[in-house]
């Protein structure tokens, strides 16, 4: 290879007695045939080729690979391999662009113990056993974003092209588990405005009008949460319920179906959002315990929700999750 070309060397990831060179686009690693091999079946197989590297590309002496990846997701896969310190367990906090890289990488070159540990990253955040796991979940430490701050994707104002990423790398590497709540749900319960402002370079119209058609079907699963809290007669009451003060109560019902007409317009595909009685003041005991309703969300959950984005259903799902980290 001609040296003059305009390629960059990586410090941390030039190893003087290197016998291999990794390029990625024109950024060069200089590592261990050994240590790759050791690590990943795949370079084992890529590298199974005479020492004395007769008609091969060199660079000072060593064999080059040519990986046809980004050079940030190789450079992030490398160092994980190389320094334990680098690239941690959960709950230790990581970059999620280098998470990304590493999950897709770790897989891709059959680096087992690192997609694990990428899984469990994910699953960290994104994994949540039951509906009232999912409604008890706590942020702190964990999946960071390129701000240094706490990845949120919970979040109506999270960056939708990272959500998209999330999506993307799970798919590709096959962990559905992660998918009906962790990456489909959040990405699909986006404000319709955040969707359609993706560029179409990452997410064309063929794509959108899918992850529209999902978000359809929480909108409507919205419409019939809130249309339970619409008032009554006695005739059509819930099993078990009976309300003390109907006057006061209807009153209450209507000014909070305004109030959520008013404000949450953002929000109408939320539809594992809670809708919290007990902060509808006016209510009877018996209005305000809002189980009805609760109860509708949870069975939504368990009996509806990953079909919603054509998965399998959650046994499927928890014996996939058991099967891929192990647990």
């Amino acid at each position: 290879m001609d040296q003059s070309d305009d390629l960059t060397r990586v410090p941390a990831l030039w190893f003087d007695d290197g016998t291999l060179v990794v390029r990625a686009q024109t950024t060069l690693f200089k590592v261990h045939r050994s240590v790759l091999s050791a690590r990943s079946s795949v370079f084992r197989d890529m590298l199974a080729f005479p020492q004395d590297n007769g008609g091969l590309e060199t660079f000072e002496g060593c064999p080059i690979v040519a990986l046809p990846d980004k050079a940030e997701e190789v450079q992030s896969f490398l160092l994980a391999i190389y320094d334990s310190s680098y690239f941690m367990p959960p709950p230790q906090p990581f970059d999620i662009l280098s998470l990304l890289g590493i999950l897709r990488l770790a897989h891709k070159y059959d680096v087992e113990y690192l997609f694990k540990r990428a899984l469990s990253h994910f699953d960290r955040v994104l994994y949540f056993d039951n509906y009232p796991a999912f409604l008890q979940a706590a942020g702190g430490p964990g999946i960071m974003t390129s701000q240094a701050e706490p990845w949120r994707p919970q979040s109506q104002y999270t960056d939708p092209r990272l959500l998209l990423a999330v999506v993307d790398a799970l798919t590709q590497v096959e962990a559905q588990w992660l998918l009906p709540v962790g990456a489909q749900y959040f990405l699909s319960s986006l404000p319709m405005l955040s969707l359609l402002g993706i560029p179409e370079d990452l997410l064309d119209g063929s794509r959108l009008r899918r992850i529209l058609l999902h978000r359809q079907k929480l909108v409507v699963q919205r419409s019939t949460l809130v249309g339970a809290i619409v008032p009554w007669g006695d005739d059509v009451a819930p099993d078990g319920m009976e309300c003390l003060t109907p006057d006061d109560c209807t009153d209450t019902r209507v000014d909070f179906l305004t109030f959520v007409a008013a404000y949450n317009v953002e929000r109408d595909a939320r539809a594992l959002d809670r809708l919290d009685a007990q902060n509808m003041h006016g209510l009877c005991g018996s209005c305000a315990s809002g189980t009805f309703w609760e109860q509708s969300q949870d069975d939504f959950w368990r009996n509806d929700l990953p079909d919603v984005f054509d998965l399998p259903d959650w046994e499927d799902l928890r014996a996939q999750r058991a099967a891929m980290l192990g647990s």
